[in-house]
């Protein structure tokens, strides 16, 4: 009989529930691996964080946590007016100060949440990895891996800025926004649909309120869902009617925050803004441009325009070229105020960037993509074009391996501080290389990722203790562990003119923010509010207060 020409066993029931099972215990390891990552990415993340010197007290430091005092019912900060800020760090710093922590508990606080941050980065960046790349559960984590773990990223963990949860924000919009465009929502129920684009909508609200700056990416990240959806067409406008109303108010609430802690909304106004970024500046706003896109493609040793051209090349995302191509615009458009020599490599504002390209780069190089060979090629050029555009000594600034989007990723072990421009690009073209010939063997190519990762952050750990040596905060914090130990007072009294609020700040911090106060108009008096120190500049000298001691152009008197 037929029956009986058959060679193996029938499938039975057992036999066809065999491949799913497999996938549910392929994906359970998968999930039990990237936790083990989270886990040691936050526990290095911490050590580094709790164990680096500082803190470096700048304006930025301080109003991230002042911002947050008055969140939690501390009222307006004796500080003065500082630019807009996010709203969102202070919202997740704030608790802190309401469970009653001391100054130094609020910092542990803040620096674990740049902590969390970076490891949350991890997990999106395996999502983006996986749901949009398609990779592999292992080149996926390895690239997730790298991804989190840029050096100017591991820096800004041990400070108190919001680098980290913008990296983190960014990256969340991108592969929230890159999942809504894969799918066609035409085939979609209206649950489905109105699922994703609440998702869009929260996470270009959560980008919007990480920093002003990043108002443009969250407004693009919406649009791009919203266009995607045009066979929609109710769905796709109350996506980009809600998102824009979210970030208008994540926009409002943080003004008004800021305006209730240091009694201004930001002292960036629109009048501001246009005048020092209007039509008459379009060639330095080119200028900028080709700096910032140098110096993002050098400190990630070309792997950022990889990761524009791979994902640039594939239909589904391409939704991450336009807004790097916004990201790098906007920041170009910014920058132009900023007149110092690190404008070029403010880092800061195009590492929030690097999560992403980053994965698309490491996608393209587990596929063997011919993209990769212009790695070296885009490191060389990159790295001559910032030697040449910039100034001489831009790479060898102390602020460069904070703002640079870490240089050392390309290699350099030991800080951009050591290099010339020169030689960093060819750091960036040797490393670029190595990994090129490593990555059809994927262990080793594992291997030289994990070790490029390690130097980054012995790179990033220096950096932030050069950093701390010259910082304005270790400075301060001698001269006020000097004034209490020779002189009692009733508590600091700051003259903001003419001061640096870098000084001031970290006066204020030193000090104890419920122990300082700002002068209400022209010098304090000796004897206005009791016997307290007073901190001003040195030409505008309090009446018969005596000279206590002297910090970078600031002096204290009693």
């Amino acid at each position: 009989m037929t029956g009986d020409t058959v060679s193996g066993p029938s499938p039975g029931p057992a036999a066809g529930a065999t491949a799913p099972a497999r996938r549910g215990r392929a994906s359970a390891l998968s999930r039990h691996r990237l936790a083990v990552v989270v886990a040691l990415h936050a526990l290095v993340g911490a050590l580094v964080a709790l164990g680096l010197p500082g803190p470096l007290l700048s304006a930025d430091d301080v109003t991230h946590l002042a911002l947050a005092r008055t969140l939690a019912g501390g009222g307006p900060q004796p500080l003065p007016p500082q630019p807009p800020y996010g709203l969102l760090y202070p919202l997740l710093v704030a608790p802190a100060w309401a469970m009653g922590l001391s100054g130094g508990g609020v910092l542990v606080w803040a620096r674990l949440v740049s902590v969390a941050a970076g490891s949350g980065t991890v997990v999106v960046a395996h999502r983006l990895a996986r749901r949009v790349f398609r990779l592999d559960p292992v080149a996926a984590l390895v690239v997730a891996l790298v991804a989190g773990t840029t050096p100017a990223l591991v820096v800004t963990a041990s400070i108190t800025w919001s680098e980290r949860l913008a990296g983190l924000t960014v990256s969340l919009l991108v592969a929230v926004v890159a999942e809504a465009v894969g799918r066609d929502p035409s085939t979609a129920t209206t649950r489905q649909v109105a699922t994703r684009g609440a998702v869009v909508v929260v996470a270009a609200g959560a980008v919007a309120a990480t920093h002003p700056r990043l108002v443009p990416v969250a407004v693009a990240g919406a649009l791009v869902a919203a266009v995607a959806w045009r066979r929609r067409p109710v769905a796709a406008a109350v996506v980009a009617g809600s998102a824009l109303l979210v970030v208008a108010g994540a926009e409002v609430a943080g003004r008004l925050v800021q305006e209730a802690a240091l009694g201004s909304g930001g002292t960036y106004g629109a009048a501001e803004l246009a005048a020092s970024r209007g039509a008459g500046r379009a060639a330095a706003m080119v200028e900028r441009g080709i700096g910032a896109v140098a110096s993002a493609t050098a400190a990630t040793a070309g792997f950022a325009l990889v990761g524009w051209l791979v994902a640039w090349r594939e239909p589904r995302t391409r939704v991450m070229t336009v807004l790097a191509g916004v990201v790098v615009a906007e920041a170009g458009w910014f920058l132009v105020g900023i007149e110092r020599a690190d404008a070029w490599y403010h880092g800061r504002y195009l590492d929030v960037l690097a999560p992403v390209t980053l994965v698309a780069a490491g996608a393209a190089l587990v596929r063997r993509d011919r993209l990769v060979l212009l790695a070296p090629a885009a490191a060389l050029v990159a790295g001559l074009a910032g030697a040449l555009i910039g100034p001489v000594d831009l790479w060898n600034r102390p602020r460069s391996p904070v703002m640079m989007l870490g240089v050392e990723a390309a290699g350099a072990p030991f800080g951009s501080a050591r290099f010339s421009p020169w030689s960093v690009a060819l750091v960036a073209t040797v490393v670029a290389v190595a990994v090129v010939v490593t990555a059809r063997r994927r262990r080793l190519c594992a291997g030289v990722t994990l070790v490029t990762v390690a130097l980054g952050v012995a790179s990033a750990s220096v950096a932030v203790t050069r950093l701390w040596d010259g910082a304005v905060g270790s400075r301060v914090a001698e001269a006020v562990d000097t004034v209490e130990r020779t002189v009692s007072s009733d508590g600091l009294v700051i003259d903001p003119v003419g001061l640096s609020p870098n000084v001031a700040m970290a006066a204020a911090w030193e000090q104890g923010l419920d122990r300082t106060r700002l002068a209400d108009a022209g010098v304090p008096a000796r004897d206005a509010g009791g016997d307290p120190l007073v901190l001003s500049a040195p030409d505008r000298v309090p009446p018969g207060a005596e000279l206590v001691a002297e910090v970078d152009g600031a002096v204290f008197w009693r």
